[in-house]
């Protein structure tokens, strides 16, 4: 993302499962979750997190338009149970 994205101003909607977000039983995910926001704001990546079905498109829409305006990637984080 940094080296090609971010460095050339290629906007993308990336829709990325929040593993180890609160709620996710798997004690594999949980390293997961603390570091997945603090990276995104250390690329300096717009973001969202959706936490239930009803939030999907309206996050999506906000995202993409997001990363056509500002020409970087938006990532959309759908937390558990929101799929």
């Amino acid at each position: 993302l940094s080296r090609f994205h971010i460095a050339f101003g290629i906007p993308n909607l990336l829709l990325v499962a929040y593993r180890g977000d609160i709620g996710d039983g798997n004690w594999w995910a949980s390293p997961l979750g603390h570091v997945t926001e603090p990276v995104l704001r250390s690329l300096g990546l717009p973001y969202i997190v959706v936490r239930s079905s009803g939030e999907i498109a309206g996050a999506i829409e906000k995202a993409d338009k997001t990363a056509m305006a500002s020409l970087l990637p938006a990532v959309v984080l759908f937390g558990m149970g929101s799929l």
